[in-house]
C-alpha cells in the first residue's frame, strides 16, 4: 500500500498487526506550491519499490518451479497516491481550492502508475492483466469523477490494450459505475454493500463483478455463517442477472487479516457445489 508513495518521499509507519500509515509530505491544500516541484519518482531507484521489484525477480524462479505464474501487477490509483502527499481531506480540499494545482498533481501520479506498472511486467515477465487501486475517486461528486479522476484512470489502462484491466474500488458510493466501461475496466472489484444486481444494473452487461462476499466474515463468523452467505449472495445474483454470467466471486473489498482457512474453504466449497449443480 506504501510503495508508490514512499517514492516522493512519505514518511512511513509499519505495524504487526495492522497496515501501514503514510505521513504526508504536504501540511495542507493551502500549502500546495510544492506541487510544481515535485519529480515523478523512478520505480526502479526510489521509495520501496526498488526492493518490491527485487522481491518479485527473487521469487520468479521459485514460482515457475512448482508450475504457477503471476498473472496481474497492480498499482495504487493515482488519487490513492495523490492522497497520501496530502492527507484525504486536504487532498479533496485541493480539487475544490485549486483545480489547476490538481491536475498538475494527478499528471505525475498517474505518469508513475504507468511506469511502476511497466516495471513490474518486466519483473515478473508473465502478467496477464493490471489492477488499478483507487477507492478515493468513490469520494468524488460526480462532476468531480468526470474531471478528475475519469480521465487518469482511463489513460492508465489504455497503456496496456492488451491486458485484463481490474479496477478496485469498495467505497460505499457508486459514482464510477456507471462510467467504468468508457474507461476500459474489465473486471470491477466491488464493495460488499452494495448487491450485485445493483452493481450490475449501473456498470451494464459488458463488465464482470469481482466480489461481493463481506470481507470480515472470514474474520468473525462460522464456516457454516460463511457458507450461507456464499450461497445467498450467488442466488441474489443469478436472479437480479438472469444468469452467472460474468461474476468472478471474491471478496466485496479486500482479503482481511485475520481471514480464517476453514472460512476460506467453506466459500470456495460453497462456490464449488454451486457450480458443480449448475453443469449438471
Amino acid at each position: 500500500m506504501a510503495a508508490e508513495a514512499s517514492g516522493f518521499g512519505c514518511k512511513l509507519d509499519f505495524y504487526s498487526d495492522n497496515l501501514p500509515v503514510v505521513h504526508p509530505v504536504f501540511p495542507s491544500a493551502d500549502e500546495a506550491e510544492g506541487v510544481e516541484t515535485l519529480r515523478i519518482p523512478n520505480p526502479r531507484v526510489n521509495g520501496l519499490m526498488p526492493f518490491v521489484l527485487s522481491l518479485q525477480r527473487e521469487a520468479r524462479p521459485h514460482i515457475n518451479a512448482v508450475g504457477e505464474t503471476v498473472r496481474m501487477v497492480c498499482t495504487r490509483g493515482p488519487l490513492t497516491i495523490g492522497s497520501y502527499l496530502f492527507g484525504v481531506s486536504e487532498f479533496l480540499t485541493l480539487s475544490m481550492i485549486d483545480p489547476d494545482r490538481m491536475h498538475k498533481l494527478l499528471a505525475l501520479t498517474t505518469t508513475l502508475c504507468k511506469q511502476w506498472l511497466e516495471a513490474q511486467l518486466e519483473a515478473v515477465g508473465t502478467a496477464e492483466s493490471i489492477m488499478v487501486l483507487d477507492d478515493i475517486c468513490g469520494m468524488l461528486s460526480p462532476d468531480g469523477y468526470l474531471e478528475f479522476a475519469h480521465p487518469y484512470i482511463k489513460d492508465i489502462f489504455g497503456q496496456y490494450p492488451e491486458m485484463l484491466h481490474f479496477f478496485h474500488n469498495d467505497m460505499d458510493t457508486t459514482v464510477c459505475v456507471p462510467h467504468l466501461a468508457q474507461a476500459g475496466v474489465d473486471v470491477f472489484n466491488c464493495t460488499h454493500k452494495h448487491s450485485l444486481s445493483k452493481i450490475r444494473k449501473l456498470a451494464g452487461n459488458d463488465i464482470v463483478l469481482m466480489g461481493n462476499l463481506r470481507p470480515m466474515s472470514l474474520v468473525n463468523d462460522t464456516p457454516e455463517m460463511v457458507s450461507k452467505r456464499t450461497r445467498d449472495l450467488l442466488r441474489e445474483y443469478e436472479k437480479g442477472n438472469g444468469s452467472r454470467r460474468k461474476l468472478l466471486f471474491s471478496m466485496g473489498g479486500g482479503m482481511p487479516m485475520g481471514a480464517g482457512k476453514a472460512q476460506i474453504d467453506a466459500a470456495y466449497s460453497t462456490l464449488s457445489d454451486w457450480n458443480r449443480r449448475s453443469i449438471g
